[in-house]
């Protein structure tokens, strides 16, 4: 299973993120980032496992202020072998605008960002988020049922289980399985301990992304190379 550490940031910060409410994230305080400093945040997690890839959420850009850009550059800088997912808000338009030859930054496109106009055909070479509250996928209803749209990697984003320790929504990840087996599903939301994980690679999902379990020290180096491997 391939896990990625989570962030999100927000003015310059690394915030707990709780049910999707942004209004109400708070600055984290862990061993991971005592200080709430985005590069510590990404030494701590490189302190459990030498992670690849870590997934960004830039809620300044993402709530149209400035984004975060200086602080991609200074961790790509300082850990130039890390695959950075960022979620900014972006349609698949503008991702294909701002995309430049940065072999370490991929764009991830999120439905809760997506209006039921944009264009969906241009998911192509990016990242897709599936953006789920209880009621049901935001965004474009298209893009839950026709797989032909998605790019290679899918994130099956539980908005409502994000933060919440309550485990990941199941149900939603095994429905998106089933629709294409092909394609690689990530879990995002509620993921607690290494149980979760071991249920999740049982239903098929390729991998997960975390940062609570990680910052409450209920996901450490033992858990994650039982489920990835030394």
């Amino acid at each position: 299973m391939h896990v990625i550490p989570v962030m999100d940031v927000k003015d310059g910060r690394v915030v707990r993120a709780a049910g999707g409410d942004r209004r109400a994230y708070q600055p984290w305080r862990s061993p991971i980032c005592p200080n709430a400093d985005p590069l510590e945040a990404v030494a701590g997690f490189l302190r459990l496992r030498p992670f690849a890839t870590l997934y960004i959420a830039d809620l300044d850009a993402i709530e149209r202020r400035r984004p975060q850009d200086e602080l991609l550059w200074s961790i790509n800088n300082r850990y130039p072998g890390i695959k950075i997912w960022l979620d900014s808000g972006l349609t698949a338009k503008q991702a294909a605008e701002r995309s430049q030859n940065q072999s370490w930054l991929f764009h991830v496109l999120g439905t809760e960002s997506m209006k039921d106009d944009d264009d969906t055909h241009g998911l192509k070479g990016h990242i897709l988020s599936l953006d789920f509250r209880k009621r049901g996928l935001l965004g474009p209803l298209d893009l839950q049922f026709d797989p032909a749209l998605w790019p290679e990697n899918v994130i099956v984003m539980s908005l409502d289980n994000v933060g919440s320790k309550s485990g990941p929504d199941k149900t939603v990840l095994a429905a998106t399985r089933s629709n294409s087996p092909n394609t690689r599903i990530y879990a995002a939301g509620g993921i607690r301990n290494l149980a979760d994980l071991i249920e999740l690679q049982g239903l098929g999902i390729d991998g997960a992304l975390i940062a609570t379990a990680f910052h409450d020290g209920t996901l450490g180096r033992a858990d994650i190379d039982a489920i990835c491997g030394p």
